[in-house]
């Protein structure tokens, strides 16, 4: 049984995508949006992402084919996106007061948001997926206490994953669910650099490569797969792992840095999503087992980065976002070709 994930990107690109959103006001061209995961139901695609209003506060929103829906906060962001039937649910974080200095850990069911506490009760943090099994709400993320702290929540019911102890960080990047056991993506800091892990429900097992980092987990009947990177010495490289065995992915310009951000398994064929660095600029690709293909932007020779990945009936959908030489514009390929997102209003 083929199991998907929810996704987020790597630390360094999460860090940069609190700063952006969209518009609604005539300079709307000028703002930030971004779409950071996609998923497949129904012949709809849902991409999930947020838009910033005239002051550059985001709002999370969905959207469904080209429509969308903002969620209610003001000052959010949605990292994830999951359909189940006719319930779509989103998992990110908002501000409780827009300008606020912490953000607080949630999902959304449809457009109601549901607040996730800690052992500590309300501490600033953020929830990078979300899944849904058998009705139940599983979500992975962070929160902040010293150190980051990375941890799943069952519904509302939080589990905290284990790093190297100490005040040492990790994060929880991904996850999904395959009968009772949670699987959930990230990394962990052992004091001198960062490791590549997942967690089965609460065991951390690490994966293979030296500094690196698991962005991504999708598990098919019992076998676990990962997508992230590894640190060469000089430059960060893309690879996915089968359990612990490391597979390496090549692009163009291979002596650059590039990562992956998503993973997809579909009828033994594995579906990777991913950005690299060339010559100043990110391009978005996927690649489709070791084989890969770049997603084309605009003309305008800016960023594009590729966030999500996801294969319905053999068809490939990535989502992501670019930039149009005035904002980050949301958007989806279906295969290689770009659907843009609505950003002017719903």
């Amino acid at each position: 049984m083929n199991l998907r994930t929810s996704i987020v990107p790597t630390a360094v690109v999460i860090a940069i995508l609190l700063l952006f959103g969209c518009e609604l006001d005539p300079d709307v061209s000028t703002r930030d949006a971004k779409a950071m995961s996609v998923f497949v139901a129904g012949g709809n695609v849902y991409t999930a992402g947020w838009c910033e209003d005239t002051e550059g506060v985001p709002t999370a929103c969905y959207w469904k084919g080209t429509k969308r829906t903002d969620l209610s906060e003001y000052g959010s962001q949605a990292y994830s996106v999951f359909v189940d039937g006719s319930t779509v649910y989103l998992a990110g974080e908002y501000y409780s007061d827009p300008y606020a200095s912490s953000w607080i850990p949630c999902f959304w069911t449809d457009t109601i948001r549901t607040e996730l506490s800690t052992r500590y009760g309300w501490l600033q943090g953020y929830v990078s997926s979300v899944f849904v099994s058998a009705g139940t709400v599983y979500s992975a993320g962070i929160y902040y206490q010293t150190a980051s702290i990375p941890l799943y929540w069952t519904d509302t019911a939080w589990t905290e994953l284990p790093t190297a102890g100490g005040k040492n960080s990790g994060y929880a990047y991904s996850n999904c669910v395959e009968g009772n056991t949670v699987y959930t993506a990230g990394k962990y800091y052992n004091g001198v650099g960062w490791i590549a892990c997942y967690w089965e429900n609460d065991t951390r097992i690490d994966l293979p490569g030296g500094s690196g980092a698991a962005y991504s987990i999708f598990v098919d009947s019992g076998t676990v797969y990962t997508a992230g990177e590894y640190f060469t010495g000089n430059s960060w490289r893309p690879c996915y792992w089968i359990n612990t065995t490391r597979s390496s992915l090549s692009y163009p310009g291979s002596g650059t840095t590039a990562y992956a951000t998503s993973i997809f398994v579909h009828a033994g064929d594995i579906y990777v999503a991913g950005s690299y660095l060339s010559w100043g600029t990110w391009i978005p690709l996927y690649w489709e087992n070791l084989f890969f293909k770049e997603l084309p932007c605009d003309n305008s020779g800016g960023d594009g980065i590729a966030t999500d990945i996801f294969v319905s009936d053999g068809t490939i959908y990535t989502s992501g976002y670019y930039f149009n030489g005035s904002a980050y514009v949301p958007c989806f390929w279906k295969g290689t070709s770009r659907t843009d997102l609505s950003i002017f209003g719903r």
